[in-house]
């Protein structure tokens, strides 16, 4: 009688743990499909980075986070010496140097 209880109880926690799980994953993968479908930069937000070598500051590797809106530049604005990366923001084009990120 007692096998039949945990039994029981086993399968009801597996009946309600197993779908649950699965909405939740679903309701994940849906929210992160939304993300990677609108991969416009936020404001102020960082557009991408430039890692360079410490030693002779050469750039070794670009990474790009998201696109800037219509009419803005992903430009160098600032040099993170605790990452050893440029960091690139979006601007407007009329206040972007030539140290933009493509």
């Amino acid at each position: 009688m007692v096998n039949v209880k945990v039994f029981l109880l086993g399968l009801l926690s597996v009946l309600l743990i197993v779908p649950a799980f699965f909405a939740t994953s679903t309701q994940a993968a849906s929210v992160y499909r939304k993300r990677s479908t609108s991969n416009i930069c936020h404001p102020g937000a960082r557009c991408g980075w430039y890692v360079y070598n410490k030693t002779t500051r050469h750039l070794e590797d670009p990474h790009k986070a998201c696109e800037c809106p219509k009419n803005e530049l992903c430009t160098r604005t600032e040099d993170d010496i605790s990452i050893s990366a440029y960091v690139y923001r979006c601007r407007p084009e009329s206040q972007s140097g030539d140290t933009n990120l493509s």
